[in-house]
């Protein structure tokens, strides 16, 4: 379904192309945020806290934390700034805000935060095959939507 912002028609992307983009950028993740953490896991940079009993791993918890909320920055900061991040870039898609004007940091993070689980995008993913318009459920509920940034679809 087509929506009008500022008198330009923008059309969903279609999935393949945000599939590819996504793919680029988990590359770009695993290269650059989570690969320099899992040395971390592996060796005695942080010291670990074991909580008696549990076998609760304080080290793999706070690294795991941090790549995560490492990782949604990535998505948030770069849509933030240039509504694309790099896999969107190569693939000529770019994210805008729906209701006109610049994203904020708050609509960029929202529609990223299911990328903290796999379960979780597929669930909001599942959301636009339902609406048959390739639109996240994070998407809908944080105003913005992922067009081709060439007219094509």
């Amino acid at each position: 379904m087509p929506t009008n912002i500022s008198q330009t028609i923008f059309k969903p992307v279609s999935l393949w192309r945000r599939t590819f983009a996504y793919a680029i950028d988990l590359i770009i993740v695993a290269l650059v945020i989570f690969l320099p953490m899992q040395n971390l896991i592996g060796g005695n940079t942080i010291s670990k806290f074991e909580v008696v009993n549990s076998g609760f791993d304080f080290n793999i918890f706070f690294i795991g934390l941090l790549v995560s909320i490492m990782s949604i920055l990535y998505w948030a900061i770069l849509e933030y700034k240039i509504n694309q991040s790099v896999g969107k870039v190569v693939m000529d898609i770019k994210v805008i805000n729906k209701t006109q004007g610049k994203l904020k940091f708050g609509q960029c993070f929202l529609r990223n935060v299911t990328k903290l689980s796999l379960i979780f995008l597929i669930l909001d993913t599942l959301y636009g095959f339902i609406k048959k318009d390739y639109r996240r459920f994070f998407e809908v509920i944080s105003n913005t939507m992922v067009v081709s940034t060439n007219g094509n679809v």
